[in-house]
């Protein structure tokens, strides 16, 4: 009778041990992905984002929706790091939606609500191709998330 190679208590380990790399693997990679997109600060700090004194004034007032509204920020994050402001900026439905949230970045009210100018953002985003084509993956997961947000 031949003699097993490896015993029981040593492929319960190999087994144990392999599960936790695994873990730590998803866990790295979670934490990786999720940091990614919201991050709007870091791209006002970077050079692409102000390009000019216009771009800074109408981005930085809305570090301030990052809290409540999250996954906006980070559709304008993940958007921004691919293309200019000023592509945007040539819609005027974009401009103005744009203009309105940079002027009103305190406001709690419902007569004040942010969510249609969010939502004119948002469309200018996804009715342009290359967005489409660049960012889909996770457009579509922000955009989703985004809608949870705002039927809160």
């Amino acid at each position: 009778m031949q003699q097993a190679l490896l015993s029981y208590p040593v492929l319960l380990l190999i087994f144990t041990l392999a599960l936790i790399a695994l873990g730590i693997f998803v866990f790295i990679g979670r934490r990786r992905s999720a940091a990614s997109p919201g991050d709007l600060q870091q791209l006002l700090d970077s050079a692409r984002a102000g390009e000019t004194l216009e771009d800074s004034r109408l981005l930085v007032p809305l570090l301030l929706y990052e809290k409540r509204f999250p996954a906006f920020c980070g559709i304008l994050t993940l958007v921004l790091e691919q293309f200019p402001l000023h592509r945007f900026l040539q819609r005027s439905d974009f401009r103005q939606a744009l203009d309105y949230l940079a002027a009103n970045p305190f406001s709690e009210t419902d007569s004040e609500d942010p969510i249609p100018a969010m939502t004119v953002i948002i469309e200018a985003f996804l009715s342009d191709p290359d967005v489409e084509y660049r960012c889909r993956p996770r457009l579509r997961t922000l955009v989703n998330q985004f809608i949870r947000e705002a039927d809160r």
